[in-house]
């Protein structure tokens, strides 16, 4: 299975891809916003609206504690940003950590920016793990045994992220010209997607701050990027996956001149850019949180399916083929038991099985050539066989192959007998491979009761 990392390839800052398992919630009011808060927000979003960027400051006298989930960090991140405050450096909790706290929603690991260099961090955390982003930066993580790690990020300057978007698109120049780390807050928000994700948490005051109105944005039910929209989906792709993963999740809806920018007919040029871990690892995401049909809708209204599903070119805008797929992911999401292998084998399954319709009794290796078949006519981009030192999703096409396989098998009325239920009950994924096929029973009547039959044997 694929396991979470915070950084690749042009992967910025430590909250970035974390935090992406907590609960879905629909958009409502949030307690954090009252009215004090609400009318500093507003002021500094007047201003914000003049300049590129306008410091917003909420002091930790002014919301209510217990409103605020991070309370919920782990007596070992706390002790962690002890140590660190008391070896006399900054420490910021950020990202999406603030962002779920501000909604209510738990974090499942807390993420810290700081104004020490990585090997500064590593002084005071010499049981901690240097680990090479990309560039010069580096990031640390301090293990705990039984928890998260507690993730360390210095602080990044805008030459660091990438020095040939300086003075574009919204962006400063540096101050710190030929420096990967920085010791300014307001320069590392750059290297920040959107404007919901770059929030402040200043461990010592207990501050919030927020340069680009994300704390606006996220009362608002908005999704905005830090700069300039197009030149940051150009030039970091992944911000278009997670935009939609987050956009999914939370039911927010995009600013104006994101919007423009997602339907900016380079799209598909900008993802032909992200290799095969910033697909998958964000089509995971997305499909795994509780929210994988409204996910799908995302990618098939900005037409990311095309990008990476060519083989369902045919039919993928098709009423037909939307209501099947859609039907499918919204069962999945009320079992629970969403999850990314199961969806794409729902999502390519009316390909398989219209290649496989001449077949009474497909044997698994017919359903095998199918997959080589619908795997060679996708993107490159889009091949599971992602496998390296963090991750390995090479599972993927077998486990695609045994569903398939075994949706003839629960549909054959011939195999309810006692011999074959004990035989079907023994293979590899058959708790999948049925799960998959009471959803398809949902969208298909005539599945019900092979869907019974096999639910009560299981």
């Amino acid at each position: 299975m694929l396991f979470a990392i915070l950084f690749s390839n042009l992967a910025v800052t430590s909250c970035n891809d974390s935090d992406d398992d907590s609960p879905a919630i629909p958009k409502h009011e949030y307690p954090f916003f009252t009215n004090d808060i609400n009318a500093l927000i507003d002021a500094n979003y007047e201003e914000l609206k003049t300049k590129s960027y306008a410091e917003l400051v909420i002091p930790a006298t002014l919301y209510d504690k217990s409103k605020f989930s991070l309370n919920s960090i782990s007596t070992n991140a706390k002790a962690d940003m002890e140590r660190l405050l008391a070896a006399g450096y900054r420490a910021y909790i950020n990202g999406g950590s603030v962002r779920d706290a501000i909604m209510g929603v738990p974090s499942h690991d807390i993420d810290f920016s700081t104004d020490a260099t990585a090997d500064q961090i590593m002084v005071v955390f010499p049981e901690g793990i240097k680990l090479h982003a990309f560039g010069n930066y580096y990031v640390v993580k301090v293990p705990h045994e039984g928890e998260e790690p507690t993730d360390m990020g210095p602080m990044m300057s805008i030459w660091g992220y990438d020095k040939s978007l300086q003075g574009k698109g919204g962006i400063p120049m540096s101050q710190f010209q030929g420096e990967t780390y920085c010791n300014d807050l307001m320069e590392d928000s750059y290297t920040r997607d959107f404007t919901m994700n770059c929030l402040y948490y200043d461990c010592k005051t207990g501050d919030i701050i927020d340069y680009h109105g994300g704390l606006h944005d996220i009362r608002e039910g908005i999704i905005n990027t830090i700069f300039d929209s197009e030149l940051k989906l150009s030039t970091d792709p992944r911000a278009i996956l997670r935009a939609l993963r987050f956009k999914a999740k939370y039911e927010f809806t995009f600013a104006d001149r994101m919007e423009k920018a997602m339907r900016n007919s380079q799209l598909t040029n900008w993802l032909a850019t992200l290799n095969n871990y910033n697909v998958i690892y964000n089509m995971q995401s997305g499909f795994e949180g509780g929210f994988s049909k409204r996910f799908f809708q995302e990618l098939q209204d900005y037409k990311v399916t095309d990008a990476f599903l060519k083989s369902m070119s045919a039919r993928l805008h098709t009423e037909a083929y939307s209501n099947e797929v859609e039907t499918i992911l919204g069962f999945l999401d009320e079992k629970g038991k969403a999850d990314m292998a199961v969806a794409w084998a729902a999502i390519f399954w009316p390909q398989a099985a219209e290649e496989l319709k001449g077949k009474a009794s497909p044997t698994i290796d017919d359903v095998a050539a199918v997959w080589r078949k619908i795997d060679s006519a996708n993107s490159a981009n889009f091949k599971f066989d992602v496998k390296d030192s963090t991750f390995d999703d090479t599972y993927v096409p077998e486990f695609i192959q045994a569903l398939w396989y075994l949706q003839y098998q629960l549909g054959n009325a011939s195999n309810q007998t006692a011999e074959k239920t004990a035989e079907l009950k023994k293979a590899a994924h058959i708790k999948d491979a049925l799960l998959l096929f009471q959803a398809r029973a949902s969208y298909d009547s005539s599945l019900k009761s092979a869907a019974g039959y096999w639910l009560n044997q299981l």
